[in-house]
């Protein structure tokens, strides 16, 4: 997953000497964070949000870039930087501590807008000295000569992408592992259900009304509006869509319950299912989960499934059109990018 911090922005700056006989010289700038999507279906709606969030949090705007260059009236020159600020650790506390790289690109634009490129670079998360306000280094070798002078103002273009893995499971949805257990249970002993969800061609689900109230604002003004109902004349009991099936109602109440998501991440059918019933009855959590798990799945996992493909592309274009929900107009870029191979 990524997101996309800075693209193509231009900064000016100076050079001045620095090292111990002033034989190298340095630059160094602001760039101000402009967060974007991380392309046409590579980034999760989860993970955008989640940066963005840290972002707002610690109301950050900005970080630095600093670019050494050794050897400046060398024909051998090599470059030495750094990106800095401390929002990258919280950030890489925000992500439970999981590999975070940049992948960085720094240009230099001349005033006949011809561009050198000075980085381009791929590095990893300083870690281990939190403390510190670098948190990316990175070092490249210049294949021609290229001659800085101090004093001289230069403008240099930045594009910085920070890339992550995320657990979505453990992100969205941490529950006590001793509870997940003891929740499995429940959808097995059907003798102690008090609800039951239909499906559209008539088939009867047991479940309980405290997980299906604690998931979904829509289940539960249901459920409250049956039970203000005289007793003899409560339904316990809702009829979902048409296009519910067994299948699809079994892997919602599993992640209701206990947060599993086999079925949907093997079967294209299943979670797309899933992902209709999240925002249908707003579970959000699964909604999100449902979206990355569409987005990140590749081309080979829907080669048997074209159909279903064909039906995630007439839904995300439905909901984009309407204007319903958020994120749907990645899914339907993802279908589209898929079909068109």
């Amino acid at each position: 997953m990524k997101v996309i911090l800075a693209q193509n922005q231009r900064s000016e700056t100076f050079f001045h000497p620095c090292g111990l006989l002033n034989e190298n010289l340095r630059a160094e700038w602001n760039c101000t964070i402009n967060l974007k999507p991380g392309g046409d279906g590579d980034l999760s709606h989860t993970a955008y949000q989640l940066v963005q969030r840290i972002l707002q949090e610690w109301q950050v705007e900005e970080f630095t870039v600093v670019i050494t260059v050794k050897n400046p009236a060398q024909p051998s020159q090599r470059i030495e930087g750094s990106v800095q600020g401390e929002i990258f650790y919280q950030i890489f506390l925000g992500l439970d501590e999981q590999p975070l790289t940049m992948k960085l690109h720094v240009g230099l634009v001349s005033n006949a807008q011809w561009k050198k490129d000075l980085v381009t670079q791929e590095v990893p998360y300083l870690s281990e000295e939190p403390e510190n306000q670098v948190a990316f280094k990175f070092s490249q070798d210049l294949p021609r000569c290229w001659w800085p002078t101090e004093g001289y103002k230069f403008t240099f273009e930045v594009t910085a992408e920070l890339i992550f893995k995320l657990d979505l499971n453990q992100q969205l949805n941490e529950i006590d592992p001793v509870l997940i257990q003891m929740n499995r249970k429940f959808p097995e002993e059907a003798s102690l259900s008090d609800f039951t969800l239909i499906t559209a061609n008539g088939t009867y689900i047991p479940c309980h009304k405290m997980f299906l109230q604690g998931c979904s604002n829509v289940f539960s003004l249901m459920i409250d509006e049956d039970e203000k109902k005289a007793e003899a004349e409560r339904l316990n009991s809702f009829k979902l869509g048409p296009s519910s099936t067994r299948e699809g109602v079994v892997a919602m109440l599993k992640y209701v319950y206990y947060r599993e998501l086999k079925e949907p991440k093997a079967n294209p059918k299943v979670a797309l299912e899933l992902l209709a019933l999240a925002h249908e009855y707003q579970i959000q959590s699964l909604e999100t989960v449902m979206k990355d798990i569409l987005l990140e799945k590749p081309v080979e996992w829907w080669n048997e499934s074209v159909e279903v493909l064909f039906d995630l592309l007439n839904y995300t274009l439905r909901l984009t059109k309407s204007g319903e929900g958020e994120g749907f107009e990645y899914l339907m870029g993802r279908a589209l990018d898929i079909l068109n191979l």
